[in-house]
Order: C-alpha cells, then sequence, then structure tokens
C-alpha cells in the first residue's frame, strides 16, 4: 500500500497504441488531483508503439509501464492488480476515455459504501462518430451483447454478474484476500467468473451512471461475430468451474444443444448479415432507409450473434468432449446433496444416452422427481435422458415417448448393467404429437414431463394431449423454459386459475393441477386475454 494514492487506475492493453493514448490523456484531465491516482499500464505482449506511448505520459501523471508475454487479459489484470498501490483500484479498457469526474466519481461511492466487499460499476456511453452507427446501436441499446445498462439504474445494488472489467472499481484487499482473476480465461468472463467466486464472501455491486467512460472503438459485423465465438468459448470454460445452476443459465451453455441445427446454416447465415449489414448502410446513406429495414437488419443481427456465441460454446465443448466430468447433464451428479444415493450412483455411471453426449434435466429437476415420485406413481415424459433413469430406479408405472431406439437400447442396457428392474418401464417409438392422441384415454396420471421436442407447437400439443389424464393434485413439469416455446406454455401455467406453480427450477418449472381439466376459448384464459389486442 502506498498512502499517496487513493485510486490506482489499472489500465491493460494490447497492440492499440494509437486508443491508448487517448485513454491515457483522458486520465491527465481528471478533476481528482494527479498526486492522488497512479496509473499502471499493463502491456500484454505488444508489438506496435504501445511501450513509446506510455512512456510519454510518464511526465504528466503518475504512471508505471510493464511489460508480460501475450497471456491474456485475466493475467494482465492480475499482474497490474500486485503492481498497484492504492486502496481502491479502478479497471479501464484501453479503447475507452474518461470523464474529467470519472474518478471522482468512483471514488465518491466507495467513500458511501466503504466495507471491503462493495466495488462499483460506472457507465459506458458510445463516442459520438459511433453512436449513430447501426451495429453498436444494437449491441449496446437493444441486443444488449455488450451492456445492459436499461436493465438497472442509479443506485442499485447489484449481484456479481454486474462487475464489468472495464468500467468497474473494488477495494484492492478484498481481491487479495477472496481471489484474483482466473489466468485461464484469455478474453471474457474472467470478471464475472472473479466475482462469482468473490460473491461467497458477500461481493456486491453499486451502480454509478455518473461515473463516465466513453468507448471509442466499433466492431465492424465479422470482428463482433468473432468476439462472440470468444464469449461463448469462455463461457463454456467458466460453466465447467462451478457447478451452479446460476452460473449454467448466465453462460448460457444449453444452447449448445442447438449447435447441431445452427452448423450447416452458420456459414450462409454469417454472409447473409454481413450483405444485409452492408446493404442497410447503404440505404441509410442514401436517407432510403425506413423502420422495416431495420426491423430486418436487428433481426438478422441477433440470429448472427447468438448463433456466434453458442458456435464458441460448442467449439470448446468439442475440444472437451470425451472427459466424462464435461458432459452437460450428468457432470455435476456425484456432487448433488439433494439425490439419494441410488439415483447418484445411477445417474453418475450413465453412458450418453443421446449418442455422444446426454441432454438431460437440470440437477435441481432430477431431486425433484427423485423425492416426488413413488411406486405407485403413473408418469409420463416427453423425450428420455436422465429423468428416464430416475423414473425406472423409482419403479413408477412409467411410459417413455421418444422416437429413438437407440436411446431406449442405452436406457435399457444401462439399467440392466445396473440391476435396475424395468418391468414398469415401457416406452412409445414414436414422435409424441403422433402417439399421444392414441393414449389419451389411459390410466390417470400423476405427474407428466414435457421434455421432447421443443420446436412450435410441440411442448404445446404434449400439454394439451397430457393435461386431461394428470389427476387433480398431479404435477406437470415443463423443462426449457430458457426457450420460447417452454417459456411461453410456463407463462401460460401460471396464469390459468385450474394450475398452481408447485416449484421453479433453473431451466424448468414444475406446476400443480388444481381443477379437471376443460377446454377453454380464448377469452377464458388470463394469459392470451392480457396479450390479445381487443
Amino acid at each position: 500500500m502506498d498512502d499517496r494514492y487513493i485510486c490506482s487506475v489499472l489500465l491493460c492493453t494490447y497492440n492499440r497504441g494509437a486508443l491508448l493514448a487517448q485513454t491515457l490523456e483522458s486520465l491527465c484531465q481528471q478533476t481528482l488531483n494527479n498526486g492522488c491516482f497512479e496509473v499502471i499500464v499493463l502491456d500484454d505482449g505488444s508489438t506496435d508503439e504501445t511501450a513509446s506511448v506510455a512512456k510519454s505520459f510518464e511526465s504528466r501523471i503518475p504512471l508505471r509501464y510493464a511489460y508480460q508475454r501475450n497471456s491474456g487479459l485475466a493475467s494482465a489484470r492480475n499482474h497490474a492488480l500486485f503492481l498497484s498501490a492504492a486502496k481502491i483500484v479502478l479497471l479501464l479498457d484501453d479503447d475507452d476515455v474518461a470523464h474529467p469526474q470519472l474518478l471522482e466519481e468512483h471514488l465518491r461511492i466507495h467513500e458511501l459504501y466503504p466495507e471491503d466487499n462493495y466495488a462499483v460499476l460506472g457507465y459506458t456511453e458510445l463516442a459520438a462518430d459511433i453512436a449513430g452507427d447501426p451495429l453498436m446501436y444494437f449491441a449496446t441499446a437493444v441486443g444488449k451483447f455488450l451492456f445492459s445498462y436499461p436493465d438497472i439504474h442509479r443506485g442499485q445494488v447489484l449481484d456479481y454478474s454486474y462487475f464489468w472489467g472495464g468500467r468497474s472499481s473494488c477495494k484492492r484487499r478484498f481481491l487479495l484476500e477472496h481471489g484474483v482473476f482466473n489466468p485461464i480465461f484469455k478474453f471474457g468472463c474472467e470478471d464475472i467468473e472473479l466475482a462469482y467466486r468473490l460473491s461467497k464472501s458477500g461481493f456486491r455491486v453499486v451502480y454509478n451512471p455518473s461515473a463516465i467512460t466513453t468507448m471509442i472503438r466499433a466492431f465492424t459485423f465479422d470482428q463482433f461475430c468473432e468476439r462472440l465465438i470468444k464469449q461463448g468459448r469462455s463461457n463454456y470454460i467458466f460453466s465447467q468451474l462451478h457447478d451452479d445452476g446460476l452460473v449454467r443459465a448466465w453462460t448460457e451453455v444449453d444452447d449448445v444443444k442447438k449447435w447441431a441445427v445452427l452448423e450447416p446454416a452458420y456459414d450462409a447465415m454469417r454472409q447473409s448479415g454481413r450483405s444485409l449489414d452492408a446493404l442497410y448502410r447503404s440505404i441509410k446513406m442514401l436517407g432510403m432507409a425506413d423502420a422495416e429495414h431495420l426491423r430486418l437488419l436487428h433481426e438478422s443481427y441477433w440470429t448472427t450473434f447468438r448463433a456466434s456465441k453458442i458456435k464458441g460454446i460448442a467449439e470448446a465443448f468439442v475440444e472437451k468432449q470425451g472427459c466424462e466430468s464435461l458432459r452437460p447433464s450428468s457432470a455435476s451428479i456425484a456432487s448433488t446433496p439433494n439425490l439419494s444415493a441410488p439415483i447418484t450412483g445411477l445417474l453418475r455411471s450413465s453412458p450418453p444416452i443421446h449418442g455422444e453426449l446426454t441432454w438431460g434435466l437440470s440437477e435441481d429437476v432430477l431431486a425433484f422427481l427423485d423425492r416426488t415420485v413413488t411406486e405407485d406413481s403413473e408418469t409420463l415424459e416427453t423425450g428420455s435422458g436422465l429423468s428416464t433413469l430416475v423414473f425406472a430406479a423409482k419403479r413408477t408405472h412409467h411410459t417413455c415417448i421418444t422416437p429413438s431406439q437407440a436411446e431406449i437400447d442405452r436406457i435399457l442396457e444401462h439399467c440392466s448393467a445396473r440391476g435396475v428392474v424395468i418391468d414398469r418401464l415401457s416406452f412409445e417409438v414414436a414422435f409424441s404429437h403422433e402417439c399421444l392422441p392414441r393414449l389419451q384415454h389411459g390410466k390417470p396420471l400423476d405427474l407428466v414431463l414435457i421434455d421432447g421436442g421443443h420446436g412450435f407447437p410441440i411442448p404445446f400439443l404434449d400439454w394439451l394431449y397430457c393435461a386431461p389424464r394428470i389427476k387433480v393434485g398431479g404435477i406437470v413439469i415443463v423443462d426449457d423454459t430458457q426457450l420460447w416455446t417452454g417459456e411461453v406454455l410456463a407463462g401460460f401455467l401460471a396464469e390459468d386459475p385450474d394450475w398452481a406453480l408447485e416449484e421453479r427450477f433453473v431451466r424448468s418449472a414444475a406446476f400443480r393441477k388444481v381443477a379437471e381439466f376443460r377446454r377453454k376459448e380464448w377469452n377464458e384464459q388470463p394469459y392470451v386475454l392480457a396479450r390479445s389486442h381487443t
């Protein structure tokens, strides 16, 4: 610690000498006396003029320049942190410039929240010359792929997911005592992953939109796609480091399921998006762009950018494939305390049911099934997976509907090898919308799991055919509520008086049937009525 300095600015950079000069110039213009702060410029292996640019400012502000071989952002930030001397450290990006009051505004909030576990998030705006760029506007204000400021307000105390590197400050001592950046992250997630670990010690973030930086670098369409691919790869790494449903939800790693569909179309999708981006810029210059053109552009951006992130997740998954601990749906079974020991053993040793891997319910839903169903239960599921093993082990009278005989064979082989009796387990080798109509008049059901096809309108049809058979007091579980179809079905049931929300899970929801099923007109359905233009 050095009592001369109130704040240390940690500025990590790589081959952006020209932009770095603008960032350092803005730090020379701070209203905070420059004797009260220091700037650590950590050069992560640059080959341009970065070193000379940094050293040219040494006579104007307290600045220390340090060089390391290119090792990535997390490593560079740790290096800068260890070199810093002040109680408060501010993370600043090399493509942002600081407003004159930036440091004072960060320090003002730290005075209001002096406890070590409080950090401060500032606001980053776009420079005037790029604010009107269609891609940058979409990325920040619409799709929120860069920032999500519209979702928060001044003075709000936020969780770890708002510790955004490049615009946040925190107490140096808290990091040194409770954890620093994980150098496995070369780009992306290094900030959120650290904050997640710090949250176990009470880490919180306070938002101050008066602590302003201005982003001065725009992305091209392809640059942004590549950025999101890198982000996806880091998201996958983050998800593998921590067995937590919240981390899985934040990283969106379960979207890797979609890559099999997206991969054949990705190159064409990206080419289409690139062309539409160029076309829109041209017609905008000619004054011919209208709202419909912008809508189409935004749809293209959204689709391609989401696909790019999923591509990164899939690439990271494929690289690690073959390591049992990286199977998405069984990775953390061994450490799930809410599962009974027999179920834990059965699931942990499960083969990849769906070919090379197993897609399945999150552990909280598996635990719900484990404690809810009994030998007397009549159960049905659309789709197959780890849930099928739970139903088999619990000896429920269970019907599993799947079009894949190969999946059935793997489940039966595993049950046989583990000594699980399967006399109450039956399969329908068909798509659910084909066989459910003829199963409508079977025995009343205690529990139905909807986890088959997720494309419209399959989940809705699964519910429609099963709902009359579910006993009053019985349960329906809607899986994959992060998808539009699952979200809408769960939302519909949450507002329908004939169903009561039993429990919400990471990406699923369970509802209890509280009244006999009857077909209703649209104006008798609260969810539909509230969303209709009448």
